[in-house]
């Protein structure tokens, strides 16, 4: 029964459908309710399952740090920010992500939850890069409204960047169920899916993930070999986003029609010289939050306050957002994040951990997302536990063998 539920519940919080289908109002089932749900019936399921057992070190070190930030942002609100509704809003959302958080480290303890987790993932990996082909051509006609950024695919994620962040981690996280011989190719779908987000970060953290997947001999091809065609592809990816060229292959393909001013600008000029709107409201947003970090370095101005006092626009990036907000101590406490999925030593943690660092520099979602909740659990504790590291804490000593015999093969 655990199993099925955490099947379900990564079903439903990687792919974001229970805040797409109320934003959409396609339901009045508000997201709260699917947390209480979540939090309730699977705390019920983890007291009378059979197989349910302390959490790992290196879970028990994420489920601390997820408290310590929960604290961190309730001393915030009630010393800094006082009954600001923005930062109101934002403590609930963190408290949310938090619980999340908790409750799949503790669902991923059990063996088969983990493994069906793992299914999960690549199964909302599959549907998300086909959603994201229905979002870019707008398939629906306009009667279904998916991304909130016209022009670039988001599929159920609606914000285009976390839906190339949750595809390129994904990958990571299911490459393994893959076949080795095919899984070039579920790298390369899912780099499709990630290019119609046109997310420049997402787009970078493919690259970091392919060059990864291929240095951790995934692929059916020697070690060397991978890392070799791989780095080539992903050089002539760097080389063609440099040189702006990316609008004529769009056309040559027949999707010309489908690029805005936005999205063409994006990639009709060099990734280093760029000028759209958006790059230049980053920029902006950026260098405020910076500015208010060293106004305030030692304790920040309080949650929620990079859009309390900046038109309620946030800095897209985690770690001025989190000097802004919490000062110095807000860093740190990322950083520990990072730490503790480097430090977890599961088969792909490691990756994950760059990933995630790297993708704090693009994006100022990464600890509210539901999908990266799913992921963060997944990395720590969740499979892939008889990689080099052993069972995840560090110790060295065998793992369950969570996805079988032939884990490495992939066959």
């Amino acid at each position: 029964m655990l199993a099925i539920f955490t099947f379900f519940n990564v079903l439903l919080y990687f792919s974001n459908a229970h805040l797409y289908f109320f934003d959409a109002r396609l339901t009045s089932f508000k997201p709260l309710y699917w947390y209480f749900i979540t939090i309730a019936v699977g705390g019920l399921l983890l007291v009378f399952h059979q197989g349910a057992r302390i959490p790992r070190p290196a879970s028990m070190r994420l489920i601390g740090w997820a408290l310590l930030f929960m604290a961190m942002a309730a001393v915030s609100f009630v010393l800094m920010t006082g009954t600001s509704r923005v930062a109101m809003q934002v403590l609930i959302t963190a408290c949310e992500a938090m619980a999340l958080l908790v409750m799949f480290s503790l669902f991923l303890q059990d063996e088969r939850s983990a493994r069906v987790a793992a299914y999960a993932v690549f199964l909302v990996v599959v549907f998300s890069v086909v959603m994201n082909y229905v979002d870019f051509a707008n398939l629906f006609g306009g009667a279904v409204h998916l991304s909130i950024v016209h022009g670039r695919a988001a599929g159920l994620y609606e914000n285009p960047n976390i839906s190339g962040q949750a595809l390129a981690m994904g990958m990571v996280l299911s490459a393994s169920l893959v076949p080795k011989r095919l899984r070039w190719l579920f790298c390369l779908f899912v780099a499709t899916g990630v290019v119609l987000t046109f997310s420049r970060g997402a787009i970078i953290l493919w690259m970091i993930a392919v060059l990864g997947l291929a240095w951790a001999d995934m692929f059916v091809l020697r070690r060397m070999t991978s890392v070799a065609v791989m780095g080539l592809l992903v050089i002539a990816l760097t080389a063609a986003l440099t040189a702006g060229g990316w609008v004529g292959a769009f056309r040559a393909a027949g999707l010309g029609s489908y690029l805005d001013a936005d999205t063409s600008s994006r990639i009709g000029q060099s990734f280093l010289d760029q000028r759209d709107y958006s790059s230049r409201a980053r920029l902006a947003v950026a260098q405020r939050g910076l500015e208010l970090f060293l106004e305030r370095p030692f304790f920040g101005w309080g949650i929620g306050s990079t859009q309390d006092l900046y038109s309620g626009v946030s800095t897209h990036d985690m770690f001025i957002l989190l000097g802004a907000e919490y000062g110095i101590i807000g860093v740190l406490i990322f950083c520990a994040l990072i730490w503790v999925l480097w430090r977890a030593h599961t088969e792909h943690s490691g990756l994950i951990a760059l990933l995630y660092g790297v993708a704090g520099l693009f994006s100022h979602n990464n600890l509210e997302a539901s999908s990266v909740m799913v992921v963060l659990a997944l990395a720590v504790g969740g499979w892939g536990l008889r990689g080099k590291g052993g069972d995840g804490d560090g110790s060295g000593r065998p793992g369950p063998k969570i996805l079988g015999e032939d884990w490495h093969a992939g066959t």
